[in-house]
């Protein structure tokens, strides 16, 4: 029986040393996606938390403001009363009178001023939309109201302003 022998000894202690030394492809592989994974959790915790700064650090006046008014809306009848753009709290009598209505100082939900916030100011409109397109308004006026069964929504919008500058806008659906 012929056995293989190496005739040169030398040669297999360095090959085995050579790959003694290093890392297989799957741990390289597998430290590569433990490292990903870290560095996806470190990622999500510093946007979250850049977030949730955000929340802390703006101003929530414009929000408050605008959702006053959505809940006026809310509260507000839905048959038309004829008196629209109304710019006090006595003049808002139904839904159709907020339509082109401006308030400053802004309105609260009990339709009385908030004199300590001058310089503030609650812009709305309303339009019609249909509910298979609520992005874009019919051409119907919001004015004449709307039948409750109707496939329609009122889109409601509040604008706010901060002494005539633009600070944000909101939009609420309501029902007819």
């Amino acid at each position: 029986m012929i056995t293989h022998t190496e005739t040169r000894p030398g040669r297999r202690r360095a090959r085995s040393a050579a790959l003694s030394y290093g890392f297989t492809l799957v741990e390289v592989l597998l430290a590569a996606l433990i490292a990903g994974i870290a560095m996806a959790a470190v990622s999500w915790t510093m946007t979250s938390a850049a977030q949730a700064k955000s929340v802390l650090t703006d101003d929530p006046r414009p929000y408050l403001l605008a959702r006053e008014i959505r809940e006026l809306a809310d509260s507000l009848p839905r048959a038309p009363s004829g008196l629209l753009a109304a710019t006090r709290g006595v003049d808002v009598l139904a839904l159709d009178s907020l339509h082109g209505a401006v308030f400053s100082p802004p309105l609260r939900s009990n339709r009385t001023a908030q004199a300590a916030l001058a310089g503030w100011a609650q812009r709305v409109t309303l339009a019609v939309c249909t509910l298979d397109d609520l992005s874009t308004p019919t051409s119907e006026s919001p004015t004449l109201g709307l039948a409750r069964n109707a496939q329609r929504l009122y889109r409601l919008t509040v604008a706010i302003t901060y002494a005539g500058q633009p600070v944000d806008r909101f939009d609420w659906w309501l029902t007819p």
